[in-house]
């Protein structure tokens, strides 16, 4: 199976780009997949080793299931890699391309199970919201 990889343009510089990825009280506005989910619950230990946990949310239903890993790499301002529980990592990574324009790239094997067009879509709807949100930002 080919490995996932999603693209992003901000228009926001990458210091605010990053802060609004990394900080628990953002992540709880912009980590769904749609407006039927929320996320309630975000435990962020965000250092080399540090562990996180993304409580989601299926309003409707109140079905519940959270996404957690630990933080294997992290350079700021640049690249975070995310060690999966299953096993697998994720890569994300933040260019600069100018002084107000920031491009995110993730970057991660899909997991067994679900369809690879089914990951791509609900992993590129949580970016878009991700991008949707910063740029609400001042």
């Amino acid at each position: 199976m080919e490995p996932i990889v999603l693209n992003i343009r901000i228009l926001k510089p990458v210091e605010k780009v990053w802060d609004l990825y990394t900080k628990p009280e953002h992540i709880t506005k912009w980590n769904v997949q749609s407006g039927e989910w929320s996320c309630p619950k975000v435990d962020v230990d965000f250092r080399e080793g540090g562990h996180f946990r993304f409580t989601m949310l299926l309003k409707k239903f109140k079905f519940s299931y959270d996404i957690a890993g630990t933080y294997s790499r992290i350079d700021m301002h640049r690249h975070i890699t995310m060690a999966m529980e299953d096993g697998r990592e994720v890569n994300v990574d933040f260019q600069p391309l100018d002084a107000a324009t920031t491009d995110i790239t993730y970057s991660f094997m899909p997991r067994k199970g679900l369809s690879w067009r089914t990951q791509r879509e609900n992993w590129y709807n949580i970016l878009d919201n991700f991008h949707k949100y910063a740029e609400r930002q001042k």
